[in-house]
C-alpha cells in the first residue's frame, strides 16, 4: 500500500513539499459499510510514508507533517480513502 500511494503521487505529478497538513476522509458507497474513523489510520500512515519514499516529502516527522486530521466517513460513489495534502 505504501508503494502504491507513492507511485500514484509521482504519476499525478505531486510537487515536492517542505511542510504539509494532511486530512483523511474515509469514503463508503452506503451507510451500511461505513468504517469508524480510526480504522483508516494504517492506510494514511502508509500513504505518508509513500510520499517520503518518492521524495514528495523530506520526512514524516513533525517538522514536515504539521497536522494530521481525520474526518468522519462520507457516503460517496466509491469505497475508498480521500487524502487532502496542503502545503503548510
Amino acid at each position: 500500500m505504501r508503494e502504491s500511494f507513492g507511485w500514484m503521487a509521482k504519476a499525478q505529478g505531486f510537487p515536492k513539499f517542505k511542510t504539509v497538513h494532511v486530512t483523511a476522509t474515509p469514503l463508503a458507497k452506503n451507510r451500511k459499510n461505513m468504517m469508524d474513523v480510526g480504522a483508516c489510520f494504517p492506510a494514511v500512515k502508509a500513504a505518508i510514508d509513500g510520499l517520503v519514499d518518492v521524495g514528495v516529502l523530506p520526512d514524516d516527522d513533525p517538522r514536515y507533517v504539521q497536522s494530521l486530521k481525520f474526518n468522519a466517513t462520507e457516503v460517496a460513489d466509491v469505497d475508498g480513502l480521500r487524502l487532502e495534502i496542503v502545503e503548510a
